[in-house]
């Protein structure tokens, strides 16, 4: 048991150097700065890569879902992520040109606060 433990721990660091080292020097990434000017329910069309990241919070203990579609339609339809019951959040990485939007199914938009921000990775 120690033995695939340990060859599974070798494998994993060999691929994480394999990654990093794939990496273009002359081309580095950055995150950029965090952006919460988004709203339920509309389409957006990313111009870089990035994430979006989501929190909900609910005022009442009602059931209720929130959840991120994201893909190349302008009306996206693929699930990447949800949050269900009380509350939550969750962050997706969204390729450039990808579209993706954040919908939930509670009819009382009172009882929930949602947030929704984009970083950009430049």
């Amino acid at each position: 048991m120690k033995i695939k433990t340990f060859t599974i721990i070798v494998l994993l660091c060999l691929f994480s150097i394999s990654i990093f080292s794939s990496c273009q020097k002359d081309d580095p990434k950055e995150f950029g700065v965090y952006d919460f000017n988004y709203s339920v329910g509309t389409v957006y069309k990313a111009s870089s890569d990035g994430f979006v990241v989501v929190n909900v919070i609910s005022s009442v203990g009602s059931e209720f879902q929130a959840s991120l579609f994201s893909d190349v339609n302008a009306d996206p339809f693929t699930l990447i992520a949800s949050v269900v019951w009380s509350g939550g959040s969750m962050t997706a990485p969204i390729k450039k040109g990808e579209y993706w939007k954040v919908t939930h199914n509670n009819v009382n938009v009172d009882q929930l606060k949602i947030t929704i921000g984009w970083m950009p990775v430049n």
